[in-house]
């Protein structure tokens, strides 16, 4: 089993970029069914994140923090028991809840994204939810013995099926019209996600699933205890959906009364939703395979009563999510419209980029400290931030888009997410943090800005440079930001001396913290 687990985050990132690479499929959409067809296309997946999180519940999590405390008990039968009945828990609940996601199709289309053409595509991606969910529960099986490669190669295996399904769907569908293409789009995550079973299912010989204890707690009083762990994690996972469904009630209607027409409010949720959201939460793939693996990996510390772990863990998970939320959240603020020429050739869509920016290192912040919160055994701690934030959000939101339009809502969503992070971070502090934990989780991560705000701010400043190669100076900006902070970091403090000679004699040990 890893010692640290820092190597499990790593793992999952380096799956999750790659996963978002494939993911640039997103780079055709407007291209094969432009901005109202993206938006036809983004309308059913808020609805679907908010039923998928209602049928999973946080069970994966629960799953592996549950898993983790047997496994170090030494109660491998009961690692299995969780595994069973979870099993059949999320079964039933994600059957039920996707027969009722393609039922109220056409209801939700007319009376929740106030377009009837969406109702092909909430239809199409109905089916997932079943197949999502029983996914969760091997990742929990897995996870919870701190093993991250079947999570990291499902995911891959999910995408690549995806990109290939959403090309050929498309291109097959398009005589039948702008929504028949979006709901092709859209089933090809079913496709995804089905092979993505069939992955996990596969690895089960590495890791057998154990036979299930009958000792112990009953059923009744373990799936309780599951409940109870699962019930604030879902909360956590919410935070991104519920903006999203924020947006869907909210921005559409806001528009509609501002008098724009139906195909200009579908183009700008999807420039919004399709465009500046995705972009945004590339950062976000990172921080959240720290999260994923910090919280086994502190249930097992605080199961043994060591603090001095509980509390470098702790750091470690906060200090890679800053170096990764900060400088993210800096690049996306000032180079909100190079970014969006670079990728969709759009500008318009920029100043929804630039005001989504603060969301990364919310998000960050959010997901990281739950994921502490959780490992402790807090998991209902980060509920009070995110429902400040969602509200938060909402009023905003109201508020913002009659005068600002959808940047409005770009910016509420920005202000939502920094409230629901600080908040859960503040909780997250006072339970394992001191002024050790600070100084290397957030003060550290500081130490490359400088270079790269010098290095943007001579890029943006001599943008006239490029010419007719907008696109390209887009990519040069991007890349020398990134070079930049890591320069800056290098020669400022962010890394200590040791960690120097570490990261340039053993580059790859070093970040997958296996000189730790």
């Amino acid at each position: 089993m890893p010692k640290h687990f820092l190597r499990g985050a790593f793992l999952l990132a380096a799956a999750g970029f790659l996963t978002s690479v494939l993911g640039l499929y997103r780079l055709l959409l407007p291209a094969l069914i432009g901005a109202q067809g993206v938006g036809l296309y983004q309308m059913a997946y808020p609805i679907y994140g908010i039923l998928f999180i209602l049928s999973t519940g946080g069970l994966p999590v629960a799953i592996s923090k549950l898993v983790a405390d047997r496994l170090a008990r030494g109660d491998v039968g009961g690692s299995g028991r969780v595994f069973h009945l979870s099993m059949r828990a999320l079964g039933l609940g994600g059957l039920v809840l996707a027969v009722a996601m393609a039922a109220s199709a056409g209801s939700l289309a007319a009376n929740v994204a106030r377009d009837p053409r969406a109702a092909l595509s909430i239809l199409a991606i109905s089916p997932a939810i079943v197949l999502t969910a029983l996914a969760a529960v091997w990742r929990g099986h897995y996870q919870g013995r701190q093993d991250m490669m079947p999570t990291a190669l499902s995911q891959l295996v999910d995408q690549a099926v995806r990109v290939v399904f959403i090309v050929v769907l498309v291109v097959v569908l398009q005589p039948y019209g702008l929504a028949a293409q979006a709901a092709g789009a859209t089933f090809a995550a079913v496709i995804g996600m089905a092979a993505d079973l069939l992955v996990l299912m596969a690895y089960r010989r590495r890791h057998p699933v154990p036979a299930a204890s009958t000792e112990g707690l009953s059923d009744g009083h373990l799936l309780a205890e599951l409940l109870v762990l699962a019930v604030p994690v879902a909360a956590a996972t919410l935070v991104v959906p519920l903006m999203q469904m924020g947006d869907l009630l909210l921005v559409p209607s806001l528009l509609l009364h501002a008098g724009v027409a139906l195909t200009t409010r579908t183009a700008l949720y999807g420039e919004l939703t399709g465009y500046a959201f995705p972009v945004m939460l590339l950062p976000t793939v990172a921080t959240f395979a720290v999260a994923v693996a910090i919280v086994p990996s502190l249930a097992e510390a605080a199961s043994r009563g060591d603090r001095p772990t509980l509390i470098r863990r702790s750091a470690d998970g906060l200090r890679a999510t800053a170096m990764v939320a900060i400088p993210s959240t800096i690049g996306l603020l000032v180079l909100g419209t190079p970014i969006m020429v670079l990728l969709f050739r759009t500008p318009a869509a920029g100043p929804m980029l630039s005001m989504l920016a603060l969301s990364v290192l919310g998000i960050g912040v959010l997901q990281v400290s739950a994921g502490i919160l959780q490992g402790v055994g807090r998991a209902n701690l980060p509920l009070w931030g995110i429902g400040a934030g969602f509200f938060l959000k909402l009023l905003l939101t109201v508020l913002l888009v009659p005068t600002m339009g959808v940047v409005g809502a770009a910016l509420a969503t920005s202000v939502g997410m920094l409230a629901a992070g600080g908040i859960t971070l503040a909780f997250a502090w006072r339970l394992v943090g001191d002024l050790s934990w600070l100084k290397d989780g957030v003060l550290r991560p500081l130490a490359g800005l400088p270079l790269m705000g010098v290095v943007l701010w001579w890029m943006v400043s001599h943008a006239a440079l490029a010419g007719s190669h907008a696109r390209l100076w887009g990519l040069i900006e991007v890349l020398g930001g990134v070079v930049a902070y890591a320069a800056g970091s290098l020669l400022m403090g962010g890394w200590s001396r040791d960690e120097r000679v570490r990261l340039l004699r053993h580059p790859v040990a070093t970040l997958l913290g296996r000189n730790r």
